[in-house]
């Protein structure tokens, strides 16, 4: 409930992926019902929004990775559909997961919430990306697959559009078992909360 939600700052702390594909919606409509609270939202890496939950200076952060501090409370948020995608040029081999392990990745850097998920996927599927680069954002990652620099494991969110342009495939999931990763909302558990998080 958000009844008696008259005024006040809500200061949110979010990754770049659900800053520029999940959050908007979510921002619209609480602006819509609470056209007097101002929102202000920050946007850096997980390790950075779980540092200014510390700090107090965000209310709330949502993020994809889990946190590390025991001061911090996580509750499931959403869920993140993920795919291995690849230059629409390239065609894989038929066993698609030693063809994988000998691929040069686009990876996050270190910090980031995608990273730390796609390490972990990949791992589950006994695929490890031992020839990568580190680059600071999903988008250049989508856009550096599509010009045929190497192979990535991103959100579904952040590659639809190439993926209809043509410009990059989806691998179809092992077992037709969907990759996915949690979205987390994250509150430091030592502040009490601003009359705006509290209804957040």
């Amino acid at each position: 409930s958000r009844t008696g939600l008259k005024r006040g700052t809500l200061v949110i702390g979010s990754s770049t992926t659900i800053a520029s594909y999940w959050l908007p919606p979510y921002l619209a409509n609480f602006c819509a019902q609470y056209p007097h609270i101002k929102v202000e939202v920050q946007v850096a890496n997980t390790a950075q929004i779980e540092h200014a939950l510390l700090e107090c200076t965000i209310d709330l952060a949502l993020v994809e990775g889990t946190p590390t501090e025991p001061h911090i409370i996580s509750k499931h948020w959403q869920n993140d559909l993920m795919s291995v995608v690849i230059p629409s040029s390239l065609k894989p081999a038929k066993n698609v997961k030693a063809w994988l392990n000998k691929q040069f990745w686009l990876l996050r850097e270190p910090g980031s919430g995608t990273l730390e998920m796609s390490v972990k996927l990949l791992q589950q599927h006994d695929v490890t990306a031992k020839n990568s680069m580190q680059l600071g954002s999903n988008e250049a990652i989508a856009r550096a697959v599509a010009q045929g620099m190497g192979v990535a494991l991103l959100p579904n969110v952040v590659t639809e559009d190439l993926v209809q342009l043509g410009k990059l495939t989806r691998l179809k999931p092992q077992n037709n078992i969907e990759l996915s990763r949690p979205l987390y909302q994250l509150h430091y558990k030592d502040r009490p909360s601003s009359h705006a998080a509290q209804f957040s």
